[in-house]
């Protein structure tokens, strides 16, 4: 797994990458991880995008706007 944070101008990004040779789980619902994930990136107006890996894995990215207090 990889993580990494990088701040650009207003903006913050946050990337997490893995290989997809996780463990397999069985799970019997779907959850909603990925789409509250989503909706709390929209509600402080950023985004969130996933991405499959080349052959394998997957990486999510978060974007956020830096706001100052």
């Amino acid at each position: 797994m990889q993580v990494s944070v990088t701040f650009g101008g207003d903006r913050v990004a946050l990337a997490i990458a893995d290989d997809g040779r996780g463990a397999a789980v069985a799970r019997r619902d779907r959850g909603f991880g990925l789409v509250s994930l989503a909706e709390r990136a929209r509600t402080l107006g950023g985004t969130l995008t996933g991405e499959n890996g080349d052959p394998c894995g997957f990486t999510l990215r978060v974007e956020l706007p830096c706001t100052r207090a």
